[in-house]
């Protein structure tokens, strides 16, 4: 049987798409022990690996880096169009690091609009790829 070995970017945007599934199964589930901030943890990875697999599939090198803001200035750098809400993503900055080692007062819980535009964001990214192949 042959193998067959997913291109980059179809690699980041699967890998974003289970960072997805795992924030909203850790929200459905209810589990006292699952921290919002872990949840936005998972929401931040998804953001940085759709930008990641857009700036794959659009052929530009891009650094290891985990700045969502520089990421997004580099697809404007080379002309890619993101929709406004992408201005608010950097927002998630903060959980690349501190969601991973530290307790954050989340009593205010996950803000709706943030679950929204990730998903919209997924499927923004989704028809780019989709409708250039």
């Amino acid at each position: 049987m042959a193998e067959t070995f997913l291109k980059q970017y179809e690699v980041l945007f699967q890998k974003a798409k289970a960072d997805i599934a795992i924030a909203f199964h850790a929200i459905d589930a209810h589990d006292p022990d699952i921290d919002n901030a872990t949840i936005l943890f998972h929401f931040q990875q998804a953001v940085e690996k759709l930008l990641k697999a857009l700036l794959s599939f659009k052929k530009i090198h891009f650094e290891k880096i985990h700045d969502i803001a520089s990421l997004i200035d580099l697809c404007k750098i080379h002309g890619i169009e993101l929709p406004e809400y992408t201005g608010n993503f950097p927002d998630f900055n903060i959980f690349a690091v501190i969601g991973r080692y530290n307790i954050i007062d989340d009593t205010e819980g996950i803000p709706k609009q943030y679950c929204e535009q990730v998903v919209e964001f997924k499927n923004y990214i989704e028809h780019m790829i989709s409708a250039t192949k």
